[in-house]
């Protein structure tokens, strides 16, 4: 969601502080760009309208006014006419501010390959570039690849800002590093109380400690925020284990619908529709996990599991025998035989197999690479 929040009245005041200084002074160019600033901070953007309108006739056109038409028209969502402004700026040369922009451009409108790569070069002279790179990183699966970084930087003593800070707190979680992951969401709550990515990432490290209650209370509080894949998915598996299915599969079936990609929640949304007595639901999300990863061991024996219930036996031992290859240790594929021998479907132990799984699910990445899981995360 792109949702735009109040400006404070602090900022709202300056700006229109620096317009009445501007009407008494409408020569002074550095005044003009600060009032266009301070119009843009307030989302008063009818105001930086004509700030811009100024600046581009007083100076003819400049590179330094076209940016910040760009910059206009990121903030009122026209993205296109940014990017074609943008790219007309860039030259052979293009400042960090350009390229920075242009890349945000490209993750806003879904290009994070793209943004990735436009970002990269700018890691070591744009310190704003660092948690937008981190994001574009994790939004096309390539958790390691962010998670070697953000260990270099601080293994060499790098210092990110708390908005970089709070992005690799997510990412260390995904990239199963969860001690680290809770120290870094901790540095960026610090100084960004309600920073989503580390919200979801303590949140996120509670659960698998089996704190669901603290888990539940740090996404909802991101939920608060805005509407969130992520918060939504560590809210439902909160609420499981907290033994409210009603609404774990209210929020397990919002969180896919934002993120289709993401197995480890269709995996949750399937356990909680059977403990709902919804054996086809559980079918048809345990069918949809496989689909986006054949080669995750607890999907193809959750899905034998279903099938064994509804005495499909053969399709179930085929699923239970490729769970075991690819995870000779997973629970599902191990329930699945006792329910093809006659043992085990009894509600309180599918309850009992759900609940431990669900637990090591929410220590793991079920991560789906090919960027498909929406926006989790800003």
């Amino acid at each position: 969601m792109n949702t735009v929040s109040a400006a404070p009245q602090d900022v709202i005041a300056r700006s229109e502080r620096l317009d009445a200084y501007l009407a008494q002074d409408p020569s002074n160019e550095r005044l003009l760009a600060d009032a266009f600033e301070a119009a843009i901070a307030a989302n008063r953007l009818e105001a930086a309208a004509l700030h811009v309108e100024t600046g581009l006739v007083a100076t003819q056109g400049s590179e330094a006014w076209t940016f910040r038409r760009a910059t206009l028209a990121i903030a009122a969502g026209r993205l296109d006419e940014a990017r074609q402004l943008l790219a007309g700026l860039r030259g052979p040369s293009p400042q960090p501010a350009v390229q920075f922009n242009l890349g945000y451009v490209q993750f806003r409108q879904g290009e994070y390959q793209a943004s990735a790569e436009l970002l990269e070069p700018l890691l070591d002279q744009y310190p704003a570039a660092h948690a937008l790179w981190l994001r574009s990183l994790h939004q096309i699966g390539e958790v390691d690849r962010a998670w070697s970084w953000v260990a270099a930087a601080l293994q060499d003593g790098r210092p990110l800002d708390p908005d970089a800070y709070g992005v690799a707190s997510l990412v260390a979680f995904d990239a199963e590093h969860l001690a680290e992951a809770g120290q870094l969401a901790d540095h960026a709550l610090r100084a960004l109380p309600g920073h989503p990515e580390a919200l979801v990432a303590k949140g996120s490290v509670a659960l698998g400690l089996q704190d669901a209650a603290t888990a539940a209370g740090l996404a909802q509080a991101v939920i608060q925020q805005r509407d969130d894949g992520r918060a939504r998915s560590l809210l439902g598996f909160a609420q499981m284990l907290l033994q409210d299915l009603p609404s774990a599969l209210g929020s397990l079936e919002r969180a896919v619908e934002l993120m289709p990609g993401h197995i480890g929640t269709w995996q949750g949304l399937g356990w909680t529709r059977l403990l709902l007595g919804d054996v086809a639901g559980a079918e048809q999300a345990f069918a949809r996990a496989l689909e986006l990863d054949r080669n995750f061991g607890e999907s193809h024996g959750s899905y034998a599991v279903v099938l064994a219930m509804q005495g499909r036996a053969q399709e179930a031992k085929s699923h239970a025998d490729r769970a075991r290859r690819l995870d000779p240790d997973g629970m599902a594929a191990q329930y699945a035989a006792l329910v093809m021998d006659g043992e085990g479907a009894d509600p309180a132990s599918v309850e009992r197999l759900a609940r431990r799984l669900l637990s090591g699910l929410a220590r793991r990445r079920p991560f789906q690479p090919p960027g498909e899981d929406g926006e989790s995360s800003t």
